[in-house]
């Protein structure tokens, strides 16, 4: 869905979008999602649709004015809150576009 720079544009525009993305990082460690099955999947894939985001002019603008974007991608960067290799680096690759 992200891949494509015209499909982008509507996830960006579409409310709550980012929130979600920033909800699926799991980053809250009481959050029960994180122990669930497939819990690092879903990180790893918000962080991958966040960086494809990032990777865009669409994407940039508002994925760095959004309140917890940053703060988020940074726990997932980290050793203690990336819960795969893929989640760490496609947080990093995220945040290597945005700052």
């Amino acid at each position: 869905m992200v891949i494509s720079d015209a499909n982008k544009a509507f996830v960006i525009e579409h409310e709550g979008a980012i929130d979600a993305l920033v909800a699926g990082l799991l980053i809250d460690e009481s959050n029960p999602r994180r122990t669930q099955e497939a819990g690092d999947e879903l990180q790893a894939t918000c962080a991958l649709v966040l960086q494809n985001l990032a990777l865009s002019d669409v994407g940039k603008g508002p994925l760095r004015s959004h309140p917890s974007v940053m703060e988020a991608l940074r726990v997932v960067a980290s050793a203690e809150g990336g819960m795969t290799e893929k989640a760490r680096q496609y947080a990093s690759g995220a945040l290597f576009e945005l700052d």
